[in-house]
Parts: structure tokens; C-alpha cells; sequence
């Protein structure tokens, strides 16, 4: 059985993340696994919509297995486009999120990037960029 439920918490403490739901029905379901696709981790925002699979129709074995927020998700991507955004993109008029737009062109938009390797980083913030580096050598390549 398959249906939408709107979510009411996440509880993400025991390295599976469960949600409080509530189904179309009014059944309210507690401890719902959401399962993420492999190397992309979310945390749903209070009132983002999911998909509930009961495997073998059973509500205690019930899993999430897609998120949805319409207040957060950005509206003005282009068919094709797609981006990886949080609830600050929208509050922040779209200034918050990496953006994979049609031409090939990535863009990335923040207030703050870092970029951490080994012992450097990589910091722009504001009007200024900050490296802290052990020696640098800079190579000039033909």
C-alpha cells in the first residue's frame, strides 16, 4: 500500500532516520524509516510531504521513501535544471544552493564557502578571500 503523509518530526539518533507522519486518513504513524538515495543525506523540514510504502501491506513495516517540501523546493528551475538547495534558498531569495542550470554552467551560491583539504583552507566570505596554507608553491604550467 502506498500513500502520502505530511510529517511532523524527524528523529535522527540512532543512525536511521525516523519520522512522526500523520497519513491523508488521519493515522498517525510514529518511527517511520525514510530511506535517502546513497551519498545524499536530508533532514525533512516539520510539514514536508512524504511517500509511505507499507511493505507487504503492513503499516509496522512502513517505510518513507520520498520527501517533498513545496515551500522550500526552488521554483524557478528551467526544464532539465536541477539544484541541491535547504529551506534558506527561498528565505534567502535564491541565494542559497548549488544549481545545475541548462548550457553545462554549475552555480554555487552562498554567503560563506569553505574549502577544507588536509591542512589548508579555503575561505571566501564577503569581500575578501582567506587561505590558510602551509608553504605554497605556486607551478606555472604551459
Amino acid at each position: 500500500m502506498i500513500g502520502r503523509v505530511v510529517i511532523h518530526e524527524t528523529i535522527d539518533n540512532d543512525g536511521r532516520l525516523k519520522m512522526k507522519v500523520t497519513a491523508l486518513n488521519g493515522e498517525v504513524l510514529g518511527d517511520v524509516e525514510g530511506f535517502q538515495d546513497y551519498g545524499f543525506a536530508s533532514r525533512p523540514n516539520k510539514g514536508a510531504e512524504g511517500i509511505l510504502n507499507s511493505v507487504m501491506g503492513e503499516r509496522a513495516r512502513a517505510v518513507i521513501a520520498a520527501t517533498e517540501d513545496r515551500e522550500a523546493r526552488p521554483k524557478d528551475l528551467k526544464g532539465g535544471e536541477a539544484a541541491v538547495y535547504t529551506k534558506e534558498d527561498r528565505a534567502s531569495g535564491g541565494k542559497h544552493r548549488l544549481h545545475f542550470k541548462q548550457g553545462r554552467e554549475v552555480h554555487l551560491t552562498c554567503s560563506k564557502f569553505v574549502i577544507t583539504t588536509g591542512h589548508t583552507t579555503f575561505v571566501m566570505d564577503g569581500p575578501g578571500v582567506t587561505i590558510t596554507t602551509p608553504p605554497l608553491d605556486l607551478v606555472k604550467t604551459e
